[in-house]
């Protein structure tokens, strides 16, 4: 198995604010600014502000505010704003563009600043506020008598997706819009993640030309860290396909480059896919020394994706040197890592759905308040009106409460859609992460208030980078279901089941111990390999299980449960595979 298969779980390495830079650097609408006032180190400035933010600062600085127009005051309070975030003061920034999308002179300006603050909100998961923004983007995007601020609320919608990890939406959305109409740097922005959202979800409906046909359009953009981010992709999608060569090739020229920018989310993203491709090409020693350019870059984000990443390289390289308590040191950081993202992407899961139901829920109370404000102008109308118009003003009336009602319905549908797709894995059906992680915090509060046992069982197809890699992926594909299905047969119908990424999955079983979750588990183990006779598939499938109960564990934290099931399989997978540990 792969690292970077293994990081599939969690949408690869964390470039958590270049959505939001990709949003802020497009055009602000075009304002008539005359020279004169500080209005040409202005202009110079807003040129400025995403290629050199430093001079782009240092010329606002230069400028009385006073004394500009007002659609200098809005172009002015625009490059503030984004002056602010590129230097890291998120907050600052929100609380700028919160005042120009309040007071901005027209509506255009306005419309603009909200759509940078969808994304910023996300960035902080700040998740209502997000979806109101998104809300105001929407409703007004056909408003916009701008090509520039149109393409702006489209990059906000589409960033928003890539914040709440909803892919398939993001290339839904997106492939439409780039047909060339709009500019070249709005076209650049949504290929980018675009396709990072297809290596992520379809990686087998795009190809080498796909992402060569990116760059070469893009190559005009002066936005270096746009242009790099595609090579990024691009190395990506070669380490995904097991060209460790070419993700090599692609990388190492322009990581002076990267590094000079000092944009720390991108050269972070650098090391990680060098640390991961040097590591699968054997070059251990440059494999170790990209993963600790990660581990000290992320040091205030323990979470993030390239530091699970940078952990599994470092104690599987120690692993390899046979060097074993080097190998448990880097594996229990690997492991708390991994156990901590989890639970930080389960609470912002929790978050966003609550959010939406509170927008939904918003939504209909709206929607009510004007059917009854409509319903008392109707009913002075009536006592106003002759028979005749009486007559009139029923039917219009009766139109109004169907209409609410439709509204109200179809904010419900689109919410119980959403909500079911948010649930499942794309592939095999079964629960994905998300949904699986808060079911099981579900299942376990309801076990320990009732004092009834539950076993949480992990399990990982063994050997499955081979099937890949002698297969391909369509192979592995089948492969994934068939052991869901075999494992769905050994399990009781109550039983949870997710997919937790990749090769590995989940098993809740509500109401048993640990012998009774060992019985269910080594059935689960003997459908798996029992398909192998069954149905005649070209390669061996077997997979190993790690099992934790609150019982042998004297615990209800899932949390807690899943360190010890994970320790468990990394066990059964040292034990020569195919087994079942506790």
């Amino acid at each position: 198995m792969t690292i970077a298969r293994r990081l599939k779980f969690g949408e690869g390495p964390s470039l958590r604010f270049l959505p939001i830079i990709l949003l802020i650097v497009s055009s602000l609408v075009s304002a008539n600014i005359e020279e004169g006032n500080g209005a040409s180190l202005l202009k110079e400035a807003y040129a400025l502000r995403s290629s050199n933010p430093p001079k782009s600062l240092a010329l606002l600085q230069q400028i009385q505010r006073d004394k500009l127009s007002s659609a200098e005051k809005d172009r002015y309070d625009f490059v503030n704003a984004y002056s602010l975030f590129i230097n890291g003061k998120v907050d600052a920034s929100i609380s700028a563009f919160e005042t120009l999308a309040k007071n901005g002179s027209s509506a255009n300006e306005r419309f603009i600043a909200h759509t940078s603050l969808v994304n910023l909100y996300a960035g902080r998961q700040r998740w209502s506020e997000g979806f109101k923004a998104l809300d105001y983007v929407v409703d007004n995007m056909v408003a916009v008598d701008s090509i520039d601020a149109e393409e702006q609320g489209h990059i906000a919608v589409i960033n928003f997706y890539q914040l709440i990890g909803e892919s398939e939406l993001l290339t839904k959305y997106a492939e439409p819009l780039l047909d060339g109409r709009y500019s070249l740097r709005f076209i650049c922005t949504a290929s980018l993640q675009w396709l990072g959202a297809m290596t992520s979800t379809d990686i087998k409906n795009i190809d080498e030309s796909t992402f060569k046909k990116a760059i070469e359009r893009c190559q005009g953009l002066d936005e270096p860290i746009i242009n790099f981010a595609f090579f990024h992709q691009f190395a990506t999608y070669q380490l995904e396909s097991g060209n460790v060569d070419f993700a090599l090739i692609l990388l190492l020229p322009r990581l002076k480059d990267v590094e000079s920018l000092k944009y720390n989310p991108l050269a972070i993203a650098y090391y990680d896919i060098l640390s991961q491709s040097f590591f699968e090409s054997n070059e251990l020693d440059k494999a170790v020394a990209y993963a600790n350019l990660v581990v000290a870059g992320e040091s205030s984000n323990f979470l993030s994706k390239a530091s699970i990443s940078a952990y599994e390289t470092l104690y599987k390289v120690e692993e390899l040197k046979g060097s074993h308590k080097g190998a448990l040191a880097y594996y229990k950081k690997y492991s708390e890592a991994k156990s901590l993202n989890i639970s930080k992407e389960n609470a912002k899961m929790l978050s966003i759905q609550k959010a939406m139901r509170d927008s939904v829920e918003k939504s209909s109370q709206i929607a009510l308040l004007d059917k009854e404000n409509s319903l008392l102008k109707a009913r002075a109308m009536l006592d106003e009106e002759t028979a005749r118009n009486r007559r009139l003003i029923l039917v219009f009336l009766v139109v109004l409460v169907i209409f609410a009602s439709i509204l109200i319905y179809k904010n419900r549908s689109n919410y119980i859609k959403f909500k079911e797709i948010s649930r499942k894995d794309g592939l095999t059906g079964i629960a994905n992460r998300h949904y699986f992680t808060s079911r099981a915090i579900e299942i376990l509060q309801n076990c320990s208030a009732t004092d009834r046992p539950v076993t949480l069982v992990m399990f990982d197809l063994d050997n499955f980078k081979s099937i890949n890699d002698n297969h391909g992926h369509s192979t592995g594909d089948i492969a994934l279901q068939t052991a869901v299905d075999a494992a769905q047969t050994g399990c009781r119908d109550s039983d949870l089941i997710g997919r937790l990424g990749g090769e590995e999955f989940g098993i809740l079983l509500e109401g048993c111990s640990a012998d009774k979750g060992q019985r269910i588990a080594e059935s689960c183990r003997k459908e798996i390999e029992r398909t192998n006779a069954a149905l005649s598939h070209p390669f061996t499938l077997t997979a190993s299980f790690g099992i934790a109960s609150s019982d042998a564990q004297k615990t209800f934290s899932f949390d807690e449960l899943f360190e010890h099931a994970d320790s468990a399989l990394y066990r059964a997978k040292h034990s020569g595979k195919n087994t079942v540990c506790y």
